[in-house]
């Protein structure tokens, strides 16, 4: 595990006079080793995370640890040899972490070693005063560098667990898109199959059907261009708010009035951006695709032989607020949290043609960047969608 591990940074840098006081710090704790065990045990068998692993360790398994741990420290302290010792304690570490064992609780267990040294040591005080003082800043030394290891030890162990995580996730990824990819083709293929027969029928027994074997047929290419809106729908869902976008500025004026032509709406549709929009860092088609969908579900559900669409921005301390406006029928406050869970509409899906992934798209991208969305709307009175972008940090 630690084959590769660089141990060199980790090697103590104590001064001549921290050397020698922990050399009669480790002297004094042989000395008293028995009392100190005596004391401590029962604390260890009664700590909420420690005392199960204690017990779960046969206890010649414990006693054959604690003798190497002290044959190497004691080889580190009077050999100078440490890089057994780190690596030996990075391994206990890492083992302890696998069995459920924080950070946390090494710091208590340290606070316990100091808690049961320092009575005996202020009882014997008065006699070796200055012998005394040496190892209690012998034992600081000591513990504080040894505590630093151990939390070396859980930074590898979480590294290597999230570079393991990461790797699998990459793997799934790339399965998932591979995987959409080839569904999306092999379901397609044949439904434009379907569309194509459907349209032969019509064609070729255009004298022979009546009204409705024809509406029959029509109901079976529009069941078959839904379906295939829908695929479109989840593949775009897929890879809505990929944080791997590359970002750069733009200039919000410019894409909102490009989104607005591209549309090409009726001559009935009126679309009024209120005041100057910011240029911003961020992905661009991301955030295309926000204002697309807003602005196209505001037409496509608006009831009003006049539709009115108001676009604009306030700026914040943090972010830009944004708004699209609309005088359409509204939405009851039951629904303004649904209409942004995927596949789900207020009307049939037959009656909008709606796949019902439009607005959970513009969420998830909203999402991914550290925005918020949200809608204020009553029956009749039109709807607002609010969403916020994060200014670039500076």
């Amino acid at each position: 595990m630690f084959q590769s591990f660089d141990f060199k940074h980790m090697l103590p840098t104590f001064s001549d006079k921290e050397k020698e006081d922990v050399k009669l710090y480790y002297a004094f704790s042989k000395e008293y080793e028995k009392e100190i065990q005596e004391k401590s045990l029962k604390e260890f068998e009664n700590h909420p995370i420690f005392g199960p692993l204690i017990k779960n360790i046969p206890l010649e398994v414990r006693e054959a640890s604690n003798k190497e741990s002290d044959e190497l420290l004691r080889a580190a302290i009077f050999e100078n040899s440490w890089e057994r010792y780190i690596k030996h304690l990075m391994m206990q570490g890492v083992q302890y972490a696998h069995m459920g064992l924080d950070f946390k609780a090494w710091y208590e267990v340290v606070g316990m070693v100091r808690r049961y040294y320092i009575p005996i040591m202020k009882r014997l005080y008065d006699r070796e005063s200055d012998r005394i003082s040496a190892v209690g800043n012998g034992m600081n030394v000591l513990l504080d560098y040894v505590m630093c290891v151990i939390g070396e030890s859980f930074i590898h162990e979480r590294n290597r667990k999230i570079e393991q995580q990461n790797k699998r996730l990459e793997g799934m990824i790339k399965e998932l898109e591979s995987f959409a990819y080839i569904i999306s083709h092999d379901l397609k293929t044949p439904l434009r199959g379907i569309a194509s027969l459907s349209d032969w029928l019509t064609e070729d027994y255009k004298d022979k059907l009546d009204d409705t074997g024809k509406e029959y047929l029509d109901l079976l290419k529009n069941r078959v261009l839904r379906l295939e809106s829908l695929i479109d729908g989840v593949l775009i869902y897929s890879r809505a708010g990929r944080v791997d976008t590359e970002t750069e500025k733009i200039d919000l004026n410019i894409l909102v009035k490009d989104v607005i032509e591209m549309a090409a709406f009726p001559s009935h549709v009126h679309i009024q951006i209120n005041n100057s929009l910011p240029t911003i860092q961020v992905a661009k088609y991301p955030i295309m695709q926000v204002f697309s969908n807003l602005i196209g579900n505001a037409v496509k559900h608006n009831d009003k032989e006049e539709i009115e669409i108001n676009i604009a921005c306030v700026e914040q301390a943090d972010d830009w607020l944004f708004y699209v406006k609309d005088n359409g029928p509204g939405i009851e406050d039951q629904f303004h949290e649904k209409v942004f869970q995927i596949f789900q509409t207020l009307k049939t899906k037959d009656e909008m043609n709606s796949t019902g992934i439009g607005l959970s798209v513009v969420k998830k991208i909203i999402d991914n960047v550290g925005g918020k969305i949200w809608i204020e709307s009553k029956t009749g009175k039109g709807c607002t969608f609010f969403f916020t972008l994060k200014k670039a940090s500076k």
